[in-house]
Order: C-alpha cells, then sequence, then structure tokens
C-alpha cells in the first residue's frame, strides 16, 4: 500500500509540472471567448458536475478533528513537523470508504493507515522542497493551478456544510408521491437489444438468430455498438413505457416475450431487439426509494445555487 501511494503521488506531481513546463513553452494567445448566458450556464454545468457528489458525503474521516486546530505532531521529517490536521487528507486517500467512519480519533486509527498517510505526505513534502530549491515553485503558472484547486476545494467544503440543509423531507415525499403516480397504470418492460450501423449488418444478425448460429447475448457483446449495454448482453433491464425511445418503444410492445424483432431503425441506428418480461410497473417503498429521491433533489439544489450565483454576478470580460 505504501508503495502505491508513493506512486500515485509522484504521478500527480510529474503531471502537474508536465502541463506547467508545457504551458509556458507553447504559450497560446487564444482569441477570448464572449460570456454569454448560455456559456455561463455550460461553464456552470460542467464545473460543478465534479463537486456535486463529494460535497454531499462526508469527507472528514476523524470526526474528532473537526473543530480542533492543527493538532500535535504525529511526525517529523528532516526537521519539518507534521501536524494531525496536516495528515488528515492523506490519511482520508489511504482508508477505504467502507471503513472511514469508524475511527473517531486519531489514537484509533491502525498504524498501517498512519505510516501510509505519513509516507505520501513525505513525497509531497521533499519533492516540494526540491522545487523551492530550483526554484519551480515561483513559477506563475504552477501558482495559477494551485489556486485554482484552493479555490475548488473551499467551494467543495462550503457545500458539503450547506448540502444538509438544502432538501427537506417534506420534498422528499411530495417527489416520491409525484414519481410514484406518474407510475400508475404504466407496465415495464425487461429488454435486451443489439444496435448496428446499417440494415446490411442488421439483417446479417438477423439471420444468424434465426439459423440459432449463436445466440443473443453472445451476438451483442461481439456486435453491438451500444457501449453501456454491449458487454452485458444487450440489456437494458426493466424500463417503464416512456422511458424508451418513442420508435424503439413502440417496436418492442408489439413484441411476444421471447421472440426477436426484425431489423428496425430509430435515431440511434439499426436495433434488433427481444422483450424478455413484461409486467405492471413496480412502486417502490417510501423508505427504499427515499435516499435516491434525496440525493437527486440534493444535487438539483447545487446545481440551481450554482447558476443562480452566476447568473447574479456583474460579471465583465475585458479583452487583451
Amino acid at each position: 500500500m505504501r508503495t502505491s501511494t508513493w506512486i500515485a503521488s509522484i504521478s500527480i506531481l510529474l503531471n502537474i509540472v508536465m502541463a506547467v513546463l508545457l504551458t509556458e513553452k507553447l504559450n497560446p494567445k487564444a482569441e477570448p471567448a464572449t460570456l454569454t448566458p448560455t456559456t455561463k450556464e455550460t461553464i456552470v454545468n460542467t464545473t460543478i458536475k465534479d463537486e456535486v457528489k463529494s460535497a454531499v458525503q462526508n469527507d472528514i474521516p476523524v470526526k474528532a478533528m473537526s473543530n480542533i486546530d492543527y493538532g500535535s505532531v504525529v511526525a517529523i521529517i528532516n526537521e519539518t513537523e507534521v501536524r494531525q490536521l496536516e495528515l488528515l487528507p492523506y490519511i482520508n486517500e489511504v482508508i477505504p470508504a467502507n471503513k472511514i467512519n469508524q475511527y473517531e480519533t486519531f489514537n484509533t486509527i491502525p498504524v498501517e493507515y498512519l505510516k501510509s498517510a505519513i509516507d505520501s505526505y513525505a513525497v509531497d513534502l521533499l519533492f516540494m522542497k526540491l522545487a523551492d530549491k530550483k526554484g519551480v515553485s515561483n513559477n506563475s503558472r504552477l501558482q495559477s493551478i494551485i489556486n485554482k484547486n484552493q479555490r475548488r476545494n473551499i467551494r467543495t467544503a462550503y457545500l458539503s456544510s450547506i448540502a444538509s440543509t438544502l432538501v427537506s423531507e417534506e420534498q422528499v415525499k411530495n417527489k416520491y408521491d409525484e414519481l410514484m403516480n406518474s407510475l400508475k397504470n404504466k407496465k415495464e418492460f425487461r429488454t435486451r437489444h443489439i444496435l448496428l450501423a446499417s440494415e446490411e449488418e442488421a439483417n446479417i444478425i438477423n439471420k444468424a438468430l434465426i439459423k440459432k448460429e449463436r445466440d443473443f447475448d453472445e451476438l451483442a457483446k461481439l456486435f453491438s455498438l451500444d457501449d453501456a449495454t454491449g458487454f452485458k448482453g444487450g440489456d437494458l433491464g426493466y424500463r417503464v413505457t416512456g422511458q424508451l425511445n418513442p420508435e424503439f418503444e413502440q417496436a418492442i410492445s408489439k413484441l411476444k416475450l421471447n421472440n426477436y424483432s426484425q431489423p428496425f431503425k430509430t435515431e440511434l441506428g439499426w436495433h434488433i431487439a427481444v422483450v424478455e418480461d413484461k409486467r405492471d410497473a413496480l412502486i417502490m417503498p417510501y423508505e427504499q426509494a427515499a435516499p435516491g429521491i434525496h440525493n437527486n433533489l440534493q444535487q438539483q439544489a447545487i446545481k440551481k445555487l450554482a447558476q443562480r450565483l452566476v447568473k447574479n454576478a456583474n460579471i465583465k470580460l475585458i479583452k487583451p
């Protein structure tokens, strides 16, 4: 574990250094884009996406550390003292996610995790010292990367602090009722499909199915262009009516169970499909559905907050 942590740390550092050197060497002068409302929305959608997941998760493994200063010294590396809070992000990296909340204080953290975290910290620290000696740390482009990461980390911490207040239980219940009402009197299909580029290819696969040269699962894994389902035999799982492409849904609605369709075309390409099961849409109990609904509403709320902040900000693009 300690060796893999060193390698990961070195890889990250090398990537940053290479990015800085390449940028400084090439120094492209791109024409600045106009910051239109549409551009604003795109920026928010792309930058907030990666923050939402970490914002709603607990990223502090040692609960007792959340309200102290830097804590006591836990290691010394070439006369540099390392305190508890400084080591915390490194500990968070080495403790498995399913164990991260088991440790209330530093005294309860197993020694092997502490050693791995310290080794990782040492790699960063020692490379930083080398960079200082060579003057790399003063590189303005490197500082801009560091500053960006700092802003992102602060944003994530803020989102984490407000995430639990964004969605009420009443909102979750209302959304659950809305979703469950939308499923009433609807059917759901368990479907597999093979997506192909042309009618000619679809006809060849269709003949292979008719002659039973290979089964559907194997043909889907070999030839389907749908990366999301091809590797699992084209399995789309259960889909409620209205969730699928209308042309696709119309084609499979006429099929008898376990009968292959003739090749048919949608905007995605050519398909051969089979319906393995058909039933009334299942209504999930509230206790099972609530966590997923809460998480989805929370993500939507954070995204809307980011969009509102950007929309209301006085942003001016100054062209050089």
